[in-house]
């Protein structure tokens, strides 16, 4: 079976999108990476949280369950059903954006309370324009892989699957629309016809300093409840293999961990770009696990008085 012939695009345009719902305090750190990292290697890239431009049109059981995160009710494919159909005029504004945007890929960021209502939107999507690619990411493209690829096989809405890292893979997955083609790819499942063809491990991003800012640009922070978050990190992975933790399935055994001042300057310039943010949140599996970066970092922070109204972090205290 052969590669997907699309025709060459001097440029490709690809949508970044969060769905109902991750969290309403601020952006998703993956899309942001993506987006500053497909910009960084001479792609058209942008960041729609639509999980939070709904919330702020929503009322009654379809905002409380998005301020609170519900995840019974946002995993019910029922309850998502009835949040499209009470909503349906603000859905079709969102994809007829979408669409006019001149992108051609749209990427779902995909968790476990984000799924059923990605599904759903790229349905939309795909009706409206059978030529657009899906491309799904994110936690639950490993947890729930199977499921995911039987529903897009049989339903065609899914194009490919990045079960992992995503920035190496999905560089290589425009760069290969941009020549007209969609077919095996490093990092990927690709969607031939009915069926999914594994394109191996993805290649590696290299040192994580060398990787840009997140670029959360295109939000409008005013969306998000106080206090407004911004998400950055220390490390991917975890130097600890315990056997009760699945940080090993999504990371495997590679544990990388960027400098303290590499950290220190992402915070300035994120805070800078985004006046009145007070609150930084690392989303680590293990914050302290470099010690003395750490503290380069911690020297930094307090070398340039900057003030926080709160820093978050999972850290381990075992020694």
């Amino acid at each position: 079976m052969g590669a997907i012939t699309i025709g060459r695009a001097d440029r490709v345009k690809i949508g970044l999108i969060t769905c109902p719902t991750w969290t309403p305090h601020g952006p998703a750190l993956g899309l942001g990476l993506l987006n500053g990292y497909l910009k960084q290697h001479g792609h058209d890239s942008f960041v729609m949280d639509l999980a939070n431009e709904w919330r702020a049109v929503a009322r009654g059981e379809f905002r409380k369950a998005m301020d609170d995160v519900d995840v019974q009710r946002l995993e019910n494919r029922s309850f998502i059903n009835r949040l499209f159909s009470e909503h349906e005029r603000f859905v079709q504004e969102k994809v007829d954006r979408l669409l006019d945007s001149g992108a051609k890929i749209f990427g779902f960021s995909i968790y476990f309370t984000t799924r059923e209502s990605s599904l759903e939107l790229a349905r939309r999507i795909k009706r409206r324009d059978p030529s657009c690619l899906i491309v799904c990411g994110g936690p639950e493209c490993i947890r729930q892989q199977e499921l995911l690829l039987r529903i897009g096989a049989e339903e065609g809405i899914i194009d490919a699957i990045v079960p992992g890292l995503g920035e190496t893979t999905l560089v290589k997955l425009l760069d290969r629309r941009r020549e007209g083609r969609f077919d095996v790819c490093p990092g990927a499942q690709v969607r031939l016809g009915a069926k999914f063809l594994d394109g191996g491990a993805a290649e590696p991003t290299g040192d994580l300093d060398g990787i840009p800012f997140p670029d959360f640009g295109d939000i409008d922070m005013a969306l998000y409840r106080q206090p407004v978050t911004l998400p950055t990190y220390f490390s991917r992975g975890c130097p600890n293999q315990c056997a009760f933790c699945e940080t090993k399935a999504y990371w495997g055994n590679r544990w990388q961990n960027r400098s303290g001042a590499r950290v220190a300057q992402e915070i300035e310039a994120l805070c800078l770009r985004h006046p009145g943010i007070k609150r930084i949140e690392f989303c680590d599996t293990l914050l302290n696990a470099n010690i003395r970066e750490l503290e380069s970092f911690c020297d930094r922070v307090l070398e340039a008085r900057q003030r926080s109204n709160g820093w978050a972090a999972s850290s381990s205290g075992w020694t």
